[in-house]
């Protein structure tokens, strides 16, 4: 499963906490809860984050602080998923500035929402 959920815009920062962390926290708690009820299957969790989670973005700091959460909190994840019987990986992809119609068109809002949960 991959978890992906990017907005940027800061302006409504509670907005975009609740979409690029909360959002993604979610799906990866509901990706836990099947693998915790599928314990045959090799299972691989994958977080997307940004370089902006590894690397401060000074005109972007709303954008950047969930970012950051995103790697904190899988790192988090992964650490306990190794302490159960669960065949459970999680990887954090940090992907940097990608040209997607979010950034570069001018009839999309800053709060349009783009994400992404699959199963593999």
């Amino acid at each position: 499963m991959y978890n992906n959920a990017g907005v940027v815009s800061e302006k409504d920062w509670e907005k975009i906490i609740a979409i690029n962390m909360v959002g993604l926290a979610r799906r990866t708690y509901l990706a836990l809860k099947y693998t915790e009820n599928n314990p045959n299957g090799k299972e691989v969790i994958i977080n997307i984050s940004s370089t902006a989670g590894l690397r401060f973005v000074p005109t972007a700091h709303i954008y950047t602080a969930p970012k950051y959460a995103v790697v904190g909190f899988s790192h988090a994840i992964a650490a306990v998923a190794m302490n159960t019987n669960l065949e459970l990986r999680i990887n954090i992809l940090c992907p940097a500035t990608v040209k997607t119609d979010l950034l570069s068109s001018p009839n999309i809002p800053f709060w349009a929402v783009f994400t992404h949960s699959r199963r593999e």
